[in-house]
């Protein structure tokens, strides 16, 4: 188990990290003092739990001992940001703040989207490879849902706490619907390659390459937050606006 990534950390609360958000998020200048406090107040937390294991997985059936097999390799990779993040945003809904709950899913999501160019990085300075792609799970039909409980098995020890640098660390689990526990993780299958032509430079917003299969659209990635952020509790307010409250 890995800690999370420093440079993600250290630049958590860079005007520059936080100004992303607000131009991707439009939030106004007004709002730029919440934004810095609810990512204070997650910073700590991501610090003492958040972390990431990478083990080498199987190569599907379709590649072994295939064209080039030699210069492919796999790996199962999973990266949290831990159960007290979690727990803040279950506070802030609890109280009725769901600005402040909305704001710490934008700033958990970037930097988990991150976090993929962060091991792009580690892997390139680390070993002799580089990523060629990503594969999710239920995404493909090599490699389906059902797969996660032994991912999570294999690389974390499911709902253990762990040693990290001398402290404990409570594992992932996933329940019979695969959603995974911790909410803010990420759990795939990165595809390495020495081929030097062929690299993925992460999941990336924006990307100009219209054919890579890991380009990610803006509108989908907030079509997922406002997901997400369906299954929390509303205040009265907001229950009343949305017709859920009589």
């Amino acid at each position: 188990m890995l800690r999370f990534f420093p440079d993600l950390l250290d630049s958590f609360l860079e005007p520059s990290f936080l100004e992303r958000i607000q131009r991707k998020y439009h939030y106004g200048e007004e709002q730029m003092e919440d934004l810095k406090a609810v990512a204070e107040g997650m910073l700590p937390l991501m610090t003492e739990e958040a972390f990431w294991e990478r083990k080498e997985w199987s190569a599907p059936l379709t590649e072994k001992g295939g064209s080039g097999a030699k210069d492919k390799q796999w790996e199962s990779v999973v990266i949290s940001l831990g159960w007290k993040v979690d727990e803040l945003q279950e506070n802030y809904s609890r109280k009725g703040m769901l600005s402040e709950c909305y704001m710490l899913e934008v700033l958990a999501g970037e930097v988990l989207l991150d976090s993929y160019g962060a091991y792009n990085r580690y892997i390139q300075e680390n070993t002799d490879w580089h990523v060629a792609r990503y594969h999710f799970l239920g995404s493909e039909e090599e490699f389906p849902l059902e797969m996660l409980p032994g991912i999570l098995g294999d690389t974390v020890m499911q709902g253990a706490g762990q040693a990290m640098a001398g402290r404990e660390v409570r594992g992932i689990i996933c329940n019979s619907a695969f959603c995974i526990q911790p909410k803010k993780s990420v759990v795939f299958i990165a595809q390495l390659t020495k081929e030097e032509f062929i690299r993925c430079p992460g999941i990336c917003l924006g990307c100009g390459s219209s054919h890579c299969p890991n380009r990610v659209r803006e509108d989908s990635v907030r079509e997922r937050l406002s997901a997400r952020l369906a299954d929390l509790p509303p205040h009265y307010g907001y229950g009343r606006i949305f017709g859920n409250l009589v």
